[in-house]
């Protein structure tokens, strides 16, 4: 199993730390390979751990969190009515809450077309029920290769909502076989109508595919039955790569 360290050199947005967690050698010497495809070679598999943190600005009996697992795995080839040649992708979640384990199924259909990633469909479905794909009539636009600094595309939108998606720096990653070079792309959902932020995210890519998010969501508040505040809270969820298993093509 892996453990994954990162090592966070150059994010060009204010207010991001650099961070130094752990070094076995100069990352630096990492071939700078831009990130130009993502695997979809029938049983490639990723394996994350998620932390899903709640955090109240003074109760803290408020806070909270939930642990989940992420197994990632390319099922293979197949396609939607009317589009072919797509390869279908399972995310099989698995949460832990308060002694209770619940588990679903997040499957994608995918192909890389016009040097994008795009995502044709999706489910969430339990285990053993059959999969009803929602088909978007646009498809999404996950990532525009080759990422580069500065490159920024719109994956999404529907109504008054969209997706933003930039590539704002690189950064360097610590699996078995030595560090990894990443880029990293700042994603934002809002609503335009609003200008509200509905979800910010960082996402690690190389080669190989997601290597980490980190989401973070707007300040909530809380009120109780008579419409009293409670408390105001934050919540953050981040993966973490665990284990990979790329298959070649």
């Amino acid at each position: 199993m892996c453990n994954l360290k990162r090592l966070r050199l150059a994010v060009n947005l204010a207010g991001i730390l650099l961070i130094l967690f752990s070094c076995a050698k100069d990352p630096t010497e990492v071939e700078r390979t831009p990130t130009s495809t993502f695997p979809l070679t029938t049983d490639s598999r990723w394996e994350y751990d998620a932390m899903w943190h709640t955090i109240p600005f003074n109760d803290s009996s408020l806070t909270d969190t939930v642990t989940r697992e992420i197994f990632r795995h390319i099922i293979g080839p197949g396609s939607l009515p009317g589009i072919p040649d797509l390869i279908v992708c399972d995310d099989t979640v698995i949460t832990y809450l308060e002694g209770d384990v619940d588990t679903f199924i997040n499957r994608q259909w995918l192909k890389i077309e016009d040097d994008k990633l795009k995502m044709f469909a999706y489910d969430d479905f339990s285990i053993g029920s059959e999969p009803n794909p929602y088909i978007y009539d646009f498809p999404h636009n996950l990532l525009d290769f080759p990422l580069r600094g500065g490159k920024a595309w719109i994956a999404w939108i529907y109504d008054q909502y969209l997706e933003n998606k930039n590539v704002v720096g690189i950064d360097y990653i610590e699996l078995p076989s030595g560090w990894r070079y990443c880029d990293v792309i700042r994603s934002t959902i809002w609503n335009s109508t609003t200008n509200d932020t509905i979800r910010s995210a960082f996402e690690w890519y190389s080669n190989d595919g997601l290597m980490g998010i980190e989401y973070a969501y707007p300040t909530s508040i809380l009120y109780d039955e008579f419409g009293a505040i409670l408390d105001s809270i934050r919540s953050f969820e981040n993966w973490e790569l665990i284990d990979m298993e790329v298959m070649e093509p």
